[in-house]
């Protein structure tokens, strides 16, 4: 039976849709060619920064400056706390107990990183204040404190 006899067309590519299929093709794997390369490229590039910035921060640390100003810019030291959520249920359970005798389980417990860290942070200030230098907040890993620099664009008078 034919496919005609149940109502189907049978269409056949013909060869117009053929070349410019191919040709899409073509001008996909091209671009994806571009994109790595351009991606390697930005790696190699972020490896060159990363090295200088370690190099201007180590400067900046040995001289005990916070800051630096040049014709090129202002770099500012700074440290940038990191804190990760628990890895374990058990941590997990510690933390969020901890949350609920605190009154702000119901606030924090969808919380995002940066609210997460900010309100770590004042809790560990705050410990500190009462003469606690070693509080971190139960379930959680002590917070990783990263040195960062920046660098703002020269004011020109």
């Amino acid at each position: 039976m034919e496919t005609e006899e149940w109502g189907f067309d049978q269409n056949k590519p013909n060869d117009v849709t053929l070349k410019e299929l191919t040709f899409l093709c073509k001008m996909m794997k091209g671009y994806r060619e571009s994109k790595k390369e351009a991606e390697d490229k930005v790696k190699e590039i972020t490896k060159r920064l990363r090295d200088v910035e370690h190099k201007v921060l180590n400067y900046l640390e040995e001289y005990g400056m916070k800051n630096f100003s040049s014709e090129y810019g202002t770099v500012i030291r700074s440290k940038r706390y990191s804190v990760r959520q628990p890895q374990t249920p058990e941590n997990r359970e510690a933390f969020f107990g901890y949350l609920k005798e605190q009154g702000v389980f119901d606030e924090l417990i969808s919380v995002n990183s940066r609210t997460l860290t900010s309100w770590v942070r004042q809790e560990i200030e705050a410990k500190k204040d009462e003469g606690d230098c070693d509080f971190v907040p139960p379930g959680l890993d002590k917070p990783e404190i990263t040195e960062q620099i920046s660098l703002r664009k020269p004011t020109h008078g």
